[in-house]
């Protein structure tokens, strides 16, 4: 039964055995205030007005609890004249509500008529008003016993000091009605006191005063200094001995402050302060110390545990590597989160390390248990992985001799994990597991995959698994992702939907940074496992740029043509697309061979290209000549830079009065590799028919081999032609220019450029079909 029930029970019953009209309880509360915890036949309205009264009102109810005393009046003039506004009642009776001698509240009862109360009805409502005093007291000690059991089990679940702080707070000040609440631990000097939870005060108040020396003339600084409480009641005691306190709430009317106690000793001290004025009863003080008193208890025990806690800790972090190796091709991100309760960190870790070939080890386990030991377990395991791994043995090798190894490393035994090899430039990764989850593999472009394979049993030699590798492709941006069971396990939840909503998480678009922090927000708050995760992607090996200079000669070109090919190959960059930025630099290379320097004059021709991590292949080919803007009629010239922006889908021109910078950048589409032709000198076939004179070209043809071509072709007279470059391996503007004027000599062009030759695409540029015929392939 709560204190309301009460007074639900006595306004209904006490008004219907007097024939009231109405009846009203009201409990002191602080012992200033009467507050209403019952009524019965009045308006709502009225109940809001006299909800609450201070215990020095000019009322009836009040006074007859101030003056201990029955109050009872019958006539209206009589009423009006003595409390204006109850006018209304015919008559009325109030008690004071005793438990033996100490004041509980008050009870009244009215009539709408004006007959008085009888002697033997005001002793009735007398008795009903002990009654009803005994039983709010046992109503409210009631109430306080089940808060102080629920106080018990909150505090029981509260596993740091600042959680202990914030449940003695809220569970002081709910029961006792505090506008707001302190708790201050002792630092490890001793010396202050630090504050760990602050409700209904300023933001600046609560920075102000979040730490103060144990000596300051405070009266939270006083209880946790002499272990004893301070009860403040009125603000005259308040400010009268504690000046400073004005800086603190200068509302304050009454406070009481209490030290937390552990094993005899001060670990802190909560203060409840009250805008109100009140006393504080034999009920308030005892609730008061006895909660006091579990949560130093509470706090004694959450300081241990975050000892513990804290040690595992520090040792989980010193046995977790302090860096990760830098693997040409390979990204990574770790995470680590202990678990979130008490003691329970140690067990779980990760480990990266260089292998020989370019190729990195990964791993994460979980060893059995929590705390200091599992943690110098793991770091015995950790150790045994990376003198096992670094000798280049297989994963299935690795577990195998691990296997073993637990048998000698107490708490070990049972220990999972997972262990990887990738091989960035093969784009292959090779991985065993024992008894861990599965790793996830991300690709672009595909839904996450598990990799199922590889299972093996835990760590324990005992059982007599033999493990065994497998193997996955890698895709270019691909990511793999390997975790502890903390990352996927939440209680009472299948495995299955953790699972799944890590492969939901999984973006691969992400960073790997910020794919790892997502990662970790799935993960449940009140974890009951620490956290290891490694986050891996795979990228194109980063290639040093390509930078050559070479003379300002057409013999020059087809050399740098190849050195762009070898460098383009080793970025990673396909052939089809490969060839597209020969093309180009090709191009951009004969340009500067022809217009940079007047003839007679030596020079030189810079090349660069580069490959940025996202694919893009930037190119600049630079020289110390001066720009000569295109004529507005530039013939059968001028088509090179056209060619280029077309290919490149954008390149420009740089100058000053010392250089001329040409440049493209191109983003590799996957192109189809083009039909397979010999680099080499242009070499030229004459198959002259009845109908049709096919000439078939082979090799390069630029600004040095050209002039062989041309000479071979000057005997083609005003017949039908033929020219097959099916074999060509490389053709520049130049011989786009050598096609049209072919054109104009010859009855009829037909020109077969396969469609995959990125030369092709040039001739289109070049809008060679205006004058020729262009097609596919000529049988």
């Amino acid at each position: 039964m709560t204190p309301q029930d009460v007074g639900v029970a006595v306004s209904e019953h006490g008004a219907r055995a007097l024939g009231g009209t109405g009846g009203i309880v009201y409990a002191l509360e602080g012992g200033d205030t009467l507050r209403v915890v019952g009524s019965w036949g009045y308006d709502p309205g009225l109940g809001a007005q006299y909800g609450v009264l201070a215990l020095a009102a000019d009322l009836p109810a009040p006074e007859a609890a101030r003056e201990r005393r029955t109050v009872t009046l019958d006539l209206r003039d009589e009423i009006a004249a003595r409390y204006p506004g109850l006018e209304s009642f015919g008559s009325f009776c109030a008690v004071p509500m005793l438990a033996g001698p100490e004041l509980l509240g008050a009870v009244a009862v009215t009539r709408a008529d004006t007959r008085a109360f009888l002697p033997a009805e005001r002793e009735l409502l007398e008795a009903l008003g002990r009654v009803a005093g005994h039983a709010l007291e046992r109503a409210s000690l009631y109430s306080r016993l089940n808060r102080l059991q629920a106080t018990t089990a909150d505090l029981a679940r509260a596993l740091t000091p600042h959680e202990v702080a914030a449940t003695a707070a809220a569970q002081g000040a709910e029961a006792l009605g505090a506008s707001s609440a302190w708790v201050a631990l002792l630092d490890e000097s001793r010396q202050s006191l630090e504050l760990a939870h602050a409700a209904g005060h300023p933001e600046g108040t609560v920075q102000r005063f979040r730490s103060l020396p144990l000596t300051a003339e405070l009266p939270l600084a006083e209880a946790a200094r002499t272990s004893t409480p301070v009860w403040l009641e009125g603000a005259d005691a308040i400010f009268g001995r504690y000046p400073r306190f004005a800086e603190v709430r200068p509302q304050a009317q009454s406070a009481a402050l209490l030290p937390l106690v552990e094993g005899g000793a001060a670990l802190g001290a909560i203060g409840l302060v009250f805008d109100t004025p009140r006393t504080f009863g034999p009920a308030d003080r005892d609730y008061l110390l006895t909660l006091t008193r579990l949560c130093g208890q509470a706090l004694g025990r959450a300081q241990v545990y975050q000892s513990e806690h804290d040690l595992a800790l520090t040792l989980q972090q010193a046995l977790l590597p302090d860096g990760l190796p830098r693997a040409e091709g390979l990204e990574l991100a770790v995470r680590y989160l202990p678990t979130a309760d008490g003691v329970a960190a140690g067990g779980d870790f990760y480990d990266a390390l260089r292998l020989t070939g370019g190729r990195l080890g990964i791993a994460v386990g979980d060893v059995v248990g929590h705390g200091p030991q599992a943690a110098a377990a793991m770091g015995q395991l950790r150790s045994a992985l990376r003198a096992y791994a670094i000798e280049g043995r297989s994963p299935a090798r690795v577990l195998q001799l691990l296997s073993r190894y637990v048998e000698g490393v107490p708490g070990a035994r049972g220990a999972t994990l997972v262990y990887a090899v990738i091989d960035p430039a093969a784009r292959e990764l090779r991985y065993a597991s024992a008894g861990h989850p599965p790793p996830l593999l991300l690709a672009p472009g595909e839904e996450p995959r598990f990799l199922e394979g590889a299972r093996g049993v835990p760590l324990d030699r005992t059982l007599g698994h033999v493990y065994a590798d497998a193997t996955a492709s890698l895709a270019e941006n691909g990511t793999l992702i390997l975790y502890s069971d903390g990352v996927i396990e939440r209680r009472g939840e299948a495995l299955d939907h953790g699972l799944a909503r890590l492969a939901d998480a999984a973006d691969g678009a992400l960073d790997v940074e910020s794919l790892a922090d997502r990662l970790l927000g799935t993960v449940a708050a009140r974890r009951t496992d620490d956290v290891a995760l490694l986050v891996a992607r795979v990228h194109v090996p980063e290639v040093a740029p390509l930078r050559l200079w070479f003379a300002a000669r057409p013999d020059q070109l087809a050399v740098v043509r190849e050195a762009m090919r070898g460098w383009l190959e080793s970025a990673g960059v396909d052939r089809g697309d490969g060839e597209m930025l020969v093309l180009a630099a090709g191009e951009l290379c004969a340009n500067a061979v022809e217009h940079a320097y007047p003839e007679g004059r030596d020079g030189a021709v810079e090349v660069a290209m580069a490959r940025d991590p996202g694919g893009t292949v930037s190119l600049v080919v630079r020289d110390r000549g001066r720009w000569r803007p295109p004529a507005v009629d530039p013939g059968d010239r001028g088509r090179g830079l056209a060619i280029v922006r077309a290919l490149m889908g954008g390149g420009g021109v740089k100058s000053d009065p010392c250089h001329v910078v040409l440049w493209a950048r191109y983003r590799p589409a996957g192109l189809a590799p083009p039909p397979a032709a010999a680099p080499g000198p242009a070499l030229v076939e004459i198959e002259r028919g009845p109908e049709v004179t096919v000439v078939r070209v082979m090799g390069e043809v630029d600004e040095f081999t050209v002039a062989g071509v041309e000479a071979a072709l000057e005997d083609l007279g005003a017949e039908p032609v033929v020219v097959d470059l099916s074999r060509v391996a490389f053709i520049g503007s130049t011989g786009v220019r050598m096609l049209f004027a072919l054109a104009e000599r010859v009855a009829r062009l037909v020109v077969a450029a396969p469609l995959d030759a990125p030369f092709r695409r040039a001739l289109e540029v070049a809008e060679l079909g205006r004058v020729a015929q262009l097609v596919e392939a000529w049988d």
